[in-house]
């Protein structure tokens, strides 16, 4: 989408003209619309719960304190 809106500004500003507008948006509306519909399938990323320790200790083997 943003891509769409900088060639909106470029055809606002008069550094691209309408074809060349047309031509080239028309491609990210169809992207847009694609990834839309991707992510309506529940497509996501999942990580696995992160466990950090809390006990205050130094748990590794190097001589520096992990506070």
């Amino acid at each position: 989408m943003e891509c769409a809106a900088i060639r909106d500004v470029l055809t606002v500003g008069n550094a691209m003209d309408e074809m060349a507008h047309r031509k080239g948006k028309d491609p990210l509306d169809r992207i847009v619309a694609m990834l839309t519909r991707m992510g309506g399938r529940s497509c996501s990323v999942r990580e696995e719960q992160a466990s950090y320790l809390d006990s205050g200790s130094d748990s590794d083997s190097d001589t520096d304190t992990d506070a």
